[in-house]
């Protein structure tokens, strides 16, 4: 994937190779981009020889082995959903902001906007002529390019009868379109770089992809129809908590969904990426095997599996589909939905970044040779053990006093309000740990619609055991529009109940006109 790809060697002077790009991602403008485009018909030759004689421990279209070309083109025509326009699929993606899926002309469209993005273009059948431009743009001494991974048996345009190639051509069409343009602008950047003893500097130099795209918009982070709604994301290991997670520990991922009419079809689906944004592992019901009929209502969609991956930082995209692909449609994708940590490893029999199975064996290939098993001297392991737990607690009884005046207040601004808390229960509420009881608030209708649901989190001082009050500062972000709205305070143990959904009386109801 050319994201990952581009994460991974960020620090390399060139970064070469057949990139697969997701709709929506961007030729980096930090770089010199460039790209090679080759004529349909030979590269369309060239890839089903090399796939017939060249490979044999490669997955390829079982077909494409099974019989003569006119066989194979055959099929082609009768299964147009692999049609091997691959060099239109490679660039579109580059060209739109779209998260649906395109038609043919509105990929080639794209796909023509990408070509005029990159830096240079080049087209193999000039490729010395495009090496020229290369060393001149770069000022490097001439090289002759070496041909490598030439494919042994194939045959040539030229040979091709011509009911053939005109066969070829015609599932190729959008492919001859796009590399038309290409010899285009590959004869545009041949005249800019014509004299190579001109200076970098005083050369004229093609549109960059940053200043091509200085006006698009970034891409959405969250899209969808919403009619479901992803509402939180949250993740729990079994033994270690929210938000965390050892190596060799069961993890839940949980989608909390509303879904606002009856749906005949919903997909609930994962990605998993790494601190550079690389994605880890990803997945979804309809992989899976399975997918749902909802009625409105509320719902969680739970991912357990048992965590392998090894210490560090993650984040977990969400999203809830129609059908397999959000380019068929979409209700809600959630970008950075939610994070968690990797602390440790849960285990201590083996190293590196991911947890794998290992089975081991031995026999014996030589003969008159023997062995038997025996246990080795196993170095001893100290037992660990978590420090705060904080358990979930059984009993939710609390006063909230606003100590402030709050009457009229500024839209999208940030609020202290002086709150006097008090422990009514028989337990103590723990400030820190894995569950720790923290205030917060929700913004409400004047009809009780919920407005905001989740609020900033303002921490407690300290422990508050049974009885005991404390005065503290409520931090408080108000809506950004304008009306009468009610302020609902209340204590929130985190990952286990908010106060007032237990009791309402748990806290406090203000009126305020935001203005």
């Amino acid at each position: 994937m050319l994201n990952e790809a581009l994460l991974r060697w960020q620090h390399a002077t060139v970064v070469s190779g057949h990139f697969i790009a997701r709709q929506g991602d961007r030729i980096p403008a930090e770089r010199v981009a460039v790209s090679v485009l080759r004529s349909p018909v030979d590269r369309f030759l060239s890839e089903y020889h090399y796939n017939k004689f060249d490979i044999d421990n490669l997955l390829v279209d079982a077909a494409n082995r099974a019989g003569n070309l006119d066989a194979y083109l055959e099929y082609l025509r009768h299964t147009p959903a692999i049609v091997p326009h691959t060099q239109m699929e490679m660039l579109y993606p580059l060209g739109t902001e779209s998260q649906k899926r395109l038609n043919i002309e509105e990929k080639l469209a794209a796909a023509l906007k990408t070509v005029d993005h990159f830096e240079l273009i080049g087209i193999q059948e000039k490729m010395e002529d495009f090496c020229q431009i290369l060393c001149a743009k770069f000022q490097w001494p001439l090289a002759p390019p070496a041909r490598i991974n030439v494919t042994s048996r194939r045959l040539l345009i030229d040979d091709l009868p011509p009911r053939q190639r005109r066969a070829i051509e015609e599932l190729l069409e959008p492919e001859t379109i796009l590399y038309a343009h290409a010899q285009k602008r590959f004869k545009q950047d041949q005249r800019r770089f014509m004299l190579s003893s001109v200076p970098n500097e005083e050369r004229p130099r093609s549109t960059s992809i940053s200043e091509n795209q200085a006006n698009i918009p970034p891409p959405k982070q969250d899209f969808g129809d919403l009619r479901c709604e992803i509402n939180t994301v949250e993740i729990v290991g079994r033994v270690s908590g929210p938000g965390q997670v050892m190596t060799g520990e069961v993890l839940d991922i949980m989608l909390y969904a509303t879904s606002k009419e009856a749906l005949n079809e919903v997909v609930a689906g994962i990605a998993i990426k790494d601190e550079l944004g690389s994605l880890a592992f990803g997945t979804n019901s309809h992989l899976l095997g399975t997918q749902y009929a909802l009625t409105p209502g509320k719902y969680v969609f739970k991912f357990t599996t048992l965590n392998r991956l090894g210490p560090g930082t993650y984040s977990v995209d969400a999203a809830l589909t129609p059908g397999a692909s959000h380019y068929d449609g979409c209700f809600h994708w959630r970008h950075n939905a939610a994070k968690f940590n990797v602390i440790a490893y849960a285990t201590s029999h083996f190293e590196g970044r991911v947890l794998l199975d290992i089975d081991l064996n031995i026999e014996a290939t030589s003969p008159d040779t023997t062995w038997h098993q025996k246990s080795a001297a196993i170095e001893k392991v100290a037992a660990r053990s978590f420090g705060n737990a904080s358990k979930p607690l059984t009993d939710f009884y609390s006063s909230v006093e606003v100590m402030s005046i709050v009457s009229n207040v500024q839209r999208g601004s940030d609020l202290l309000l002086q709150v006097k808390l008090t422990n009514h229960g028989q337990e103590a509420w723990p400030a820190h740990g894995r569950y720790p009881v923290k205030l917060s608030y929700r913004w409400l209708t004047p009809d009780g619609q919920t407005l905001v649901a989740d609020g900033l989190r303002t921490d407690l001082p300290g422990d508050l055991e049974p009885g005991a009050s404390v005065v503290t500062f409520m931090h408080v972000r108000t809506p950004d529009m304008q009306g009468q709205f009610h302020l609902a305070a209340s204590p929130v143990q985190e990952h286990v109940s908010w106060f007032i959904d237990r009791d309402r009386s748990n806290g406090a109801d203000l009126p305020v006109t935001v203005i």
